[in-house]
């Protein structure tokens, strides 16, 4: 059997989804049966080297990679996935989002994190992707028996045909660095040290900016929190620059006084900051008010002592 996986929004850079899509590669390929060939569709060559280096040594002469240079969300994915998929003569493909294409019509599988985008985002193109990913999947995964029943509200699809597989992370580890954030010396301090080991202790969010977030809360209880107790404590805020991530800094500069060293936005940081950040950090915190499942804390309860939703 050969499985194509889409894999464009692989590795965490891309988010919840990105992490997800590591996950499930990494941890399938150690389940592997000999029979089994892989087709992994990467955006750019330097996403097939990092996917390269995360699969298993055993099953590399049984993957394939094929370059789909065409972003997530995009009429071009719409155009131009469903021939470069069947060219690559998958028996199954696994798309880890809903961006399933429309006219694409052989075997799949997908797995549909939450519904946002139909409580949120009234696009009518999102909404149509999203109905035809659904009921024209063979067997679709949801993240948690919340995601499902969410599913089974909105659509009219046998309940036999969700399988709930609950999401899981690896455990973070600081490997590239001996130093902590408190202030040990070591030559070798990544960006998060330099910028962070003067502003302990912090309280810490890591996730996207979207408005289901409840960011906005999260900086009025903090601003609360500082004054009400007269307390010397950050909030580091770690998500991906975009619109959302400019909207909150807005938001904090527009109605409250707070400086840059109490608020610290990081674009992105890898495994290893991302352990040290929760590792270091007085607390995590995660005010979403709605999620198919949420990582983040699932990392967290590995580094960090406290974590509260």
């Amino acid at each position: 059997m050969k499985i194509g996986i889409d894999a464009r929004l692989y590795g965490t850079a891309h988010g919840g989804i990105g992490r997800y899509t590591q996950e499930l590669i990494r941890n399938f390929t150690t389940i592997d049966s000999a029979t089994r060939g892989y087709v992994f569709f990467v955006y750019s060559k330097d996403d097939e080297q990092q996917l390269r280096a995360d699969i298993s040594a055993h099953i590399e002469s049984r993957v394939r990679f094929v370059l789909a240079p065409y972003r997530c969300y995009t009429i071009a994915e719409q155009i131009f996935m469903p021939a470069l998929i069947a060219r690559a003569k998958v028996d199954v493909m696994h798309f880890p989002h809903f961006n399933v294409p429309l006219v694409y019509n052989k075997p799949y599988v997908v797995t549909i994190h939450d519904l946002k985008w139909l409580y949120k985002i009234k696009l009518w193109g999102y909404k149509k992707v999203m109905r035809h990913a659904v009921e024209k999947a063979r067997a679709i995964i949801a993240p948690s028996e919340f995601g499902k029943q969410d599913l089974l509200r909105f659509y009219n699809i046998p309940e036999d045909k969700i399988y709930v597989i609950y999401e899981g992370v690896s455990e973070l580890q600081i490997t590239n660095h001996k130093s902590q954030i408190n202030g040990n010396t070591d030559h070798q301090k990544s960006k998060i040290q330099l910028k962070t080991k003067n502003l302990l202790p912090y309280l810490l969010y890591v996730g996207s900016f979207y408005p289901h977030k409840n960011i906005e809360r999260l900086i009025d209880a903090f601003d609360i929190l500082r004054a009400k107790y007269n307390l010397d404590i950050n909030l580091a805020l770690v998500g991906k620059k975009d619109y959302f991530q400019q909207q909150i800094k807005k938001y904090i500069t527009t109605n409250y006084k707070l400086q840059t060293t109490n608020c610290i936005f990081y674009d992105y940081a890898s495994d290893d900051e991302l352990a040290e950040l929760y590792q270091n950090s007085a607390l995590y915190i995660f005010p979403s008010l709605y999620e198919g499942f949420g990582l983040p804390p699932l990392e967290a309860i590995t580094k960090v002592s406290v974590c509260r939703h």
